[in-house]
Formats: C-alpha cells, structure tokens, sequence
C-alpha cells in the first residue's frame, strides 16, 4: 500500500483542523499526519506521498507568500 504523509503547521487552529478532516479521505494506515517538528527530514523518504499545509495569515497577497 502507497504510504501519505500530511504535515501542517501551525498547531492546532483551521490548519490542524483542515488536516483531520483531509484525512478522514483516505485509510488509516495508508496516512500518518505530523506538525511539522514532529518530523524528521530523513524519515520523508518513507512516504511515496506528500502533502504539506500551513497558514497564510500576515500574507499581503499570494505572490509574496
């Protein structure tokens, strides 16, 4: 089975609240979720998938992010 790793940052808030409801679409063990210092860099490799979240907020317009 193909193995996702989610990673998101900040802890708790919309972030971590989008990152749940973004797992729920795929089985459990195909998907382990992280913040992002939860995480090694190395252990990435693991993953065939993956998907990164964070927030926006302080960001003038999309270009300067």
């Amino acid at each position: 089975m193909k193995k996702t790793a989610l990673i998101y940052w900040p802890k708790k808030g919309n972030v971590e609240n989008t990152a749940k409801k973004i797992s729920t679409h795929f089985e459990p063990e195909g998907m382990d979720i992280f913040t992002i210092s939860e995480i090694e860099a190395a252990k990435l490799a693991n993953y065939d998938f993956l998907i990164f979240g964070g927030s926006t907020i302080g960001a003038d317009n999309w270009e300067d992010t």
